[in-house]
Parts: C-alpha cells; structure tokens; sequence
C-alpha cells in the first residue's frame, strides 16, 4: 500500500512539474542595460519618451536614472544632499514628478527629470509610494516596520493639509483621479471615494499587499508578499483571486508589484527574479524563464513597446514583446 502511494506521490509530482514547464514564457529578447549604480532601483516610469528610474542606498543615497531613448541607455545621477534612498515615485497630470523616500525626503522635478530639488516632508517617516491627483494636492504613504502607517496629504508648496492613521503598514497608495483611489497595506485593501478624506475596507484578507494598478475607477489588480493576485472589476465591490499565495500544492512567489498596460495584458513581479505574464487580464498566468535571480521590484513599457524592470544590484533589463 506505502508503495503504491509513494508511486502515485512521484507521479502526481511530474505531471506538475511538467505542466509547470508548459506554462513557461520564453523571453525572446533580454538586454541588461548599464545603469551606473549597484543600488537598490525601486520604481520606473516613462512619459512622452523619457524614462526615469528612483532609488538609492536607504540612509545613504538619493539615485536616479534618465533615459530619452525609450530605455536603451541611461544617464545616472546621485544625489547627495538628499542623501536617502526614494521609494516612492508619483507624476502629476501637468507632468511634475516628485519622487519620495526616507526621514520624509522627496525630489522634484518640473522639466521630466532633468534637474532636481529637494523638499522635506514635516513628518520624519518611511514614505514608500507617491500619487499625485492634481497639481495642487500629493498623497504619500508611510510604513513603520509594517507595524502602523499613515497617508499624508499635502499641498504643493509642503504644507499639510491632513495625516490619516492606521494600524499597520501602508505600501501602495495610487488615486485613478482626484476623489477616486485605493490603498494596500499590511493584511488590508482600501478605497476612497472623496480623494482620501475616507477610507473604506475592501474583502480582500490574507497577505501583505504591496502593489496595485488601477487602469481606472473600476479595473483594478492588488498583489501581496505572500503571492496572491486579486482583480476587481466593479470598483472593489467583489473581488476574484486569481492566484492564491497559501495554496501549498503550487510554487510560490513573493510579489513586490503589479502592472498592467491595459485590460488583458499584465505583469507581476518580485523576489528572486520572478516574472509572470498574463494576456488575458489575469485568469492565466505563465512565468518568464529566469533572466535575473535579483528582486525585480518595479516595471512599465517603453515607449517603443518593450518592456522595462529595475531592480536590486543596480538591474535595468529590456524585454522584447
């Protein structure tokens, strides 16, 4: 009888293994691109044909990339005098970036990256993802060690216009406009209606939730640490796991963020290189062969369709899609 269970174990373990192998996306184009840096590369984004890349050394360094052809090459700059790693990285619909980091330092920049100042928030805090509605008004979010976080509202000129506390750590906030947005944070999904002056509860439980990309009011996909995707299509009303982190019987991941450049075509990435692709808007996934085995922690297309991730060792990658 052991026997006989043993043999159905082993051959249960090889028609997985090989229907994982089934599911893998072969990468038909990968560029390692030269960054200038060996730090930690946290967020990535690109707007009418440049591309910016914010990161740094935690207590050491302010870094950023630019790129002005579609990602192929990059010019580096440190920052010394802000002298904390960014984090965060928001744009507002005019067009200003303002990148956010450690002990409340944020860059601006009003000419798409080409120079840089420096601004402090009032609140000394770990401030890991910026959005930015309007003009006049910049969300950031704050986590303690996942322990407790915050949501500080400010106005352009650094004056704030109100803080709202929560009891555990916040690691995602993006607004789809200026009343309409959702947060992730440690064991909770949030929306607000009103542009941040309440937050409600969402039904989605059970991991701790660091990315989220809402292509608008209504489509929106969350993915935490422990390797669940959700998606809502509704505005948050009911949601579908489309990949569940505590199913012991499947490989596991361990997400650091989502993106999707419209409804069908997504990715996720994370810890160890992991990147999986789905063109169908989430109901199958495939992975990506290995490329990297450091954390991929952000990614968006280029300009001229490829698609870009940056991540720990100073990793800036270009794939052909």
């Amino acid at each position: 009888m052991m026997k006989h269970l043993t043999s159905l174990i082993l051959l249960s373990t090889l028609i997985s293994v090989s229907a994982c192998k089934k599911k893998t996306i072969k990468v038909q184009g990968v560029t390692r691109i030269e960054s200038g840096t060996s730090a930690r590369l946290n967020k990535v984004s690109c707007n009418g044909g440049i591309c910016i890349v914010c990161g740094g050394e935690r207590f050491l360094s302010a870094e950023i990339l630019r790129s002005a052809d579609n990602g192929n090459s990059w010019t580096f700059g440190s920052y010394p005098d802000a002298g904390k790693g960014m984090y965060g990285m928001g744009r507002t619909p005019a067009g200003t970036l303002y990148l956010s980091g450690v002990d409340g330092k944020v860059l601006m920049s009003k000419d798409n990256g080409i120079t840089w100042s420096i601004k402090q928030i009032p609140y000394w805090n770990y401030y890991l993802s910026a959005t930015c509605p309007s003009e006049n008004r910049l969300m950031f979010a704050n986590t303690a060690a996942q322990n407790y976080g915050n949501v500080l509202r400010i106005d352009s000129s650094f004056n704030v216009i109100d803080t709202t506390f929560f009891k555990f750590g916040l690691n995602e906030v993006e607004m789809v406009n200026t009343k309409v947005g959702y947060l992730a944070g440690y064991g909770a999904v949030l929306k607000t209606i009103d542009g941040g002056d309440n937050w409600t509860y969402l039904d989605v439980k059970n991991d701790n939730f660091n990315g989220i990309c809402a292509l608008d009011e209504n489509q929106v996909w969350v993915c935490g640490y422990g390797g669940s995707i959700f998606r809502t299509r509704n505005g948050g009303g009911s949601w579908e796991r489309l990949i569940n982190g505590n199913n012991m019987l499947k490989k596991q991941y361990s997400f650091l963020g989502i993106y999707f450049k419209d409804s069908q075509n997504g990715w996720v990435f994370g810890e160890k290189g992991v990147l999986l692709g789905t063109t169908d808007g989430g109901d199958n996934w495939k992975a990506y062969e290995s490329f990297t085995k450091e954390a991929i922690r952000d990614a968006t297309m280029a300009p001229d369709g490829g698609l870009i991730t940056v991540g720990d060792n100073g990793n800036v990658y270009k794939l052909a899609l």
